[in-house]
């Protein structure tokens, strides 16, 4: 009987993990062209959160995918958009992984893990830009040097990339607790 019980906790809170997911998807293109956007929260979360890995890493890069699909069909901005999106859907997907080593989950641990992540997705999405979209656009030099002004042209994106994230983490690591809280309590009961 504790068998089942911890199943189905286990699969509760996988479904308010999923929830919280999709609904946090959706809000990306509902305050579009703001730039408070859940992604990077999301992956994170995931990894940390949900014990199947192959799950943690699919579930945002399916929001992901919801995202950029909701976008191309609303016409609100382009969602597909060529080899740098592969590159920023494999970035969400290592960002989960990186979660997954977010054990131990306490304010300190969930800040530091979230600047990680932000600093991750800023190195990597910002290079792939570089590489596969400005050749494009030609916004900057194909130089070492042209590499550094589109490294500090994204530097303001970052603050936005930072609270963003801070905010959704801890809207879902907080949601997530209190829910995981009162399933126990509930089955203790």
């Amino acid at each position: 009987m504790p068998k089942q019980q911890e199943m189905k906790q286990s699969a509760s809170l996988i479904l308010i993990a999923i929830l919280l997911i999709v609904a946090a998807a959706l809000s990306v293109v509902l305050v579009y062209p703001q730039s408070f956007s859940p992604l990077i929260a999301i992956s994170l979360f995931s990894g940390a959160v949900i014990k199947d890995k192959k799950l943690a890493v699919l579930i945002p890069v399916l929001a992901l995918f919801l995202t950029d699909l909701l976008f191309e069909v609303s016409g609100k901005a382009v969602g597909f958009y060529g080899w740098a999106q592969i590159i920023d859907f494999a970035t969400y997907a290592i960002i989960a992984v990186v979660g997954s080593f977010l054990v131990k989950r306490n304010i300190i641990n969930i800040f530091l893990f979230t600047v990680l992540a932000c600093v991750t997705f800023y190195l990597v999405s910002n290079t792939a830009f570089f590489i596969f979209t400005n050749p494009v656009y030609h916004t900057y030099p194909q130089t070492f040097t042209g590499y550094l002004l589109n490294m500090e042209a994204a530097i303001p994106f970052m603050k936005f990339t930072v609270i963003s994230t801070a905010c959704y983490s801890v809207l879902f690591f907080g949601v997530y607790a209190l829910s995981e809280r009162y399933i126990v309590q509930k089955q203790v009961a």
